[in-house]
């Protein structure tokens, strides 16, 4: 039961974090969002990972698969997920990375050559199915005043791949040293690194961070963000790893519900998202859990 409360703890907190992001967002832009929670997830994590980890037994043959897996996510994931969210806004966004476990299920059958059950095929289906209603609902759809491109469905789908890569690469660095609070704090730590030296050669980068103004927007949703890191890591050990990975997928629905209670001014909403981002997340548990 805790195992449970703690994965929808993880599907709720990234939901708002989003959602947060997305109120003021407007107000800066991705690149400080990115920065920002670097930051707090740095400050937050590593004391715990110092207080929790065992580093007398470490494994220093899994460093560098925790270092790619970091690079990938949160690193260049971060980049490409608020891109997206920027872009498509937290709802469309949400619901588009949500297909991970597509690509998951590819990778199985090329790679592993696993057998796809005619369950996990539906759930393949109803997640193309959700993804072509979202593009097509595009066409139609204005965030203030300016049309939504297609186009900006790359972000998010981007974004999503890479989750699936840095997973695996994760995944197999925790068969070598089981200590995934160590390998989200590299990850956060080679996140931070990557967005400095963008900051540091890029003179567009430096005009889009004011530390004052981003710390004070975007604080919360950083905590909300490593809040979410954690409960996964203490719902893994409570509960199985299916049952987690399906409850965590109801995000979408989570940043469906927190926008129309707190972005109805920003973005718009309707019952064909609704229908499409819940094949989606249909189609991702059916995937993943059966």
């Amino acid at each position: 039961m805790i195992g449970i409360f703690l994965a929808l703890l993880t599907a709720i907190s990234y939901s708002f974090s989003q959602v947060y992001v997305r109120k003021r967002l407007e107000q800066s832009n991705y690149f400080a969002v990115v920065v920002i929670i670097n930051v707090i997830g740095n400050l937050i994590l590593w004391p715990l990972t110092l207080l929790l980890t065992r580093f007398d037994s470490i494994a220093w043959e899994s460093l560098p698969f925790f270092i790619i897996a970091g690079i990938l996510s949160p690193g260049i994931l971060a980049m490409l997920f608020f891109k997206g969210l920027e872009k498509v806004g937290a709802s469309i966004n949400a619901s588009i990375f949500a297909v991970n476990p597509l690509f998951t299920s590819i990778f199985a059958v090329i790679f592993l050559q696993e057998v796809l059950t005619f369950v996990n095929w539906m759930g393949i289906l109803s997640i193309i199915t959700g993804v072509f209603l979202i593009e097509r609902l595009l066409h139609n759809q204005n965030r203030n005043g300016r049309k939504i491109l297609s186009s900006g469905l790359v972000w998010p789908l981007a974004a999503s791949f890479t989750s699936t890569l840095s997973y695996i690469v994760r995944k197999y660095a925790l068969t070598l040293y089981n200590a995934p609070l160590l390998g989200v704090s590299i990850g956060y730590s080679l996140s931070l690194l990557i967005s400095m030296v963008l900051w540091l050669f890029s003179k567009r980068k430096r005009s889009q961070l004011v530390l004052k103004r981003d710390l004070k927007l975007f604080w919360k949703a950083g905590v909300f963000s490593a809040i979410g890191w954690l409960s996964t890591f203490y719902a893994l050990t409570y509960e199985r790893v299916s049952v987690v990975s399906a409850l965590t997928q109801i995000q979408p629905l989570c940043v469906l519900l927190f926008t129309y209670l707190y972005l109805k001014n920003i973005e718009s909403f309707s019952s064909k998202l609704l229908l499409s981002t819940f094949l989606i997340v249909i189609g991702a548990i059916f995937v993943i859990y059966l």
